[in-house]
């Protein structure tokens, strides 16, 4: 981890650019006062002990305020992190950049040892991350032991995962893809 090589970690697009915040006419409708999306992602976010500082966009000094509040609020409990991540799931959406997959880890362990997570970041990165860093999907890619190709379309996996991905056919759709980018490691 970049702690243990004294490394500090910045955490960006906790709100997915943006995506995840609610339309302020949306939130007046529901009687919020403070958008609960935004305040259960930013305090996902704040209270991972791997994060030293968090740059969340606002918009005005309401917002700024809003999110400087979640600084002192407690950890998600177990129960709210998942309804999160089933609430974001259930968006039924992409998320800015094109990313679906919400790398939660849910889904794991596969019975197989697919590593799923790790096989849609590599397509994820090399697909909408500029050229000077494909490389990185490359190293993603070299380090997966079970690809796309373990899969035996069993289920597990899409039963437990929150954003209702068709997790073997989304295999079966990158898995040309991931050989190509594992191939250029080699």
């Amino acid at each position: 981890m970049a702690g243990a090589s004294d490394t500090g970690v910045i955490a960006m697009k906790a709100l997915s650019g943006g995506s995840l915040v609610m339309p302020e006419e949306t939130k007046e409708e529901q009687g919020y006062e403070k958008d609960p999306l935004v305040e259960g992602c930013l305090r996902f976010v704040v209270n991972n002990p791997h994060v030293d500082v968090l740059i969340p966009g606002m918009r005005n000094v309401k917002e700024l305020k809003e999110n400087l509040d979640t600084e002192t609020m407690p950890p998600l409990s177990d129960k709210e992190e998942k309804d999160l991540i089933k609430t974001i799931g259930e968006r039924d959406d992409t998320y800015k950049y094109d990313q679906s997959c919400l790398q939660c880890g849910y889904c794991q362990p596969c019975p197989e040892g697919v590593e799923i997570p790790e096989i849609f970041r590599a397509i994820y990165v090399w697909g909408q991350y500029p050229d000077s860093v494909k490389e990185e999907a490359v190293k993603i890619a070299g380090g997966i032991e079970v690809g796309p190709e373990g899969c035996i379309e069993c289920g597990v996996c899409v039963e437990k995962c929150p954003a209702g991905i068709d997790i073997p056919q989304r295999l079966d759709e990158v898995s040309d893809e991931f050989e190509m980018i594992k191939d250029k490691k080699k």
